[in-house]
């Protein structure tokens, strides 16, 4: 995990979206990946075989209850890892702005029926729990990435992710920072969170509330926080009228703006270009990296931006799950 304060450029080795899509057989619509079903996405992996080396062909599949633009460098990783393992990568869920608890148990149930070898999720609520127990008692070996709740250590679930607690703090510091070097000691930041009610998020935002309160301390200043529930993950039209709105209700009294997810982060920018904003003058911050949010850190919006490194979310959980089922390690 580390946070960017330069813009960042892409390896010269690196494959763009649509080159991935297509060598991965995937179809782009709307941001998301979709094959198959309403409301399911199914990512093809690579068709090749296993190499003599890697044992024999298995399935994984990654079980996501949100499909959104931050789900890209994770199939990037996903979609490497098998490949060079020989192995067959889907991918189960529905479109973020359906996110549900009860949707994402219905995800897991319709992973489980297709019968993978490796099943990959986030786990963010006790209720996963019993469908993944499920899982295990069928042979399928299963990781979580992403979320991982303590609870998952009671079905000896490995993790692969964040922590928010670290994460959290670092955001806290890191716009307490950069509200200093703008001469303020007080105000009102602004969170925007995407999907309210989503462990991940609420989360980032419990722990830089309290990384904020012990900086606050610390520095003798007084910044408050609001969260907003900023509809970015559908139209951003609407989300940009949303951050209008609360830009006019406080005034003066707005000093920072955080996206608690990609899509929020992505919103606040657009909403400052809109309003002609100078940038720099109410710093964003925030969760995730994307061209979006690379371009608007070289632009002076976007002031840092907390890496949690999402494609090793998708390498490393298909090369453990490989170690462990072709040679043995656990």
């Amino acid at each position: 995990m580390k946070s960017r304060t330069e813009a960042t450029r892409l390896p010269e080795n690196q494959v763009d979206r649509q080159t991935l899509l297509k060598r991965g057989g995937i179809s782009a619509v709307g941001g998301a990946l979709l094959l198959g079903a309403p409301a399911t996405a199914l990512a093809a992996g690579a068709g090749k075989a296993a190499p003599p080396w890697a044992g024999r062909r298995r399935k994984v599949i990654w079980a996501t209850p949100a499909i959104g633009d931050w789900n890209f460098p994770l199939d990037v990783g996903f979609l490497e890892a098998a490949s060079f393992v020989g192995w067959k990568y889907q991918k189960v869920g529905v479109p973020e702005a359906s996110f549900s608890l009860e949707n994402s148990v219905n995800n897991l149930e319709r992973a489980i029926q297709a019968k993978p070898d490796v099943l990959i999720t986030l786990v963010f609520d006790k209720a996963l729990l019993k469908p993944l127990a499920k899982a295990q008692k069928k042979g399928i070996l299963v990781i979580a990435n992403n979320v991982g709740i303590d609870e998952r250590k009671e079905l000896n679930i490995a993790y692969v992710g964040a922590s928010f607690a670290d994460s959290g703090v670092l955001n806290a510091n890191l716009m307490g920072k950069e509200l200093l070097k703008l001469g303020r000691k007080s105000g009102v930041i602004v969170f925007g969170n995407q999907t309210p009610g989503g462990l991940p998020l609420e989360q980032r935002y419990l722990w830089t509330t309290k990384g904020l309160a012990d900086f606050n301390k610390k520095n003798g200043t007084s910044f408050t926080t609001q969260v907003l529930a900023d509809k970015s993950t559908g139209d951003i039209g609407v989300s940009i009228s949303i951050y209008k709105a609360k830009f006019t209700q406080l005034g003066d009294k707005l000093v920072g703006l955080c996206g608690l997810g990609l899509q929020s982060m992505v919103a606040q920018l657009k909403t400052l270009q809109e309003l002609g904003t100078k940038p720099g003058t109410i710093p964003i911050g925030g969760f995730d990296t994307s061209p979006d949010v690379n371009k608007g850190n070289a632009a002076g919006y976007i002031k840092y931006a907390i890496d949690q490194q999402l494609y090793l979310q998708g390498f490393a959980p298909v090369i453990l799950a490989w170690q462990q089922l072709a040679r043995g390690f656990v």
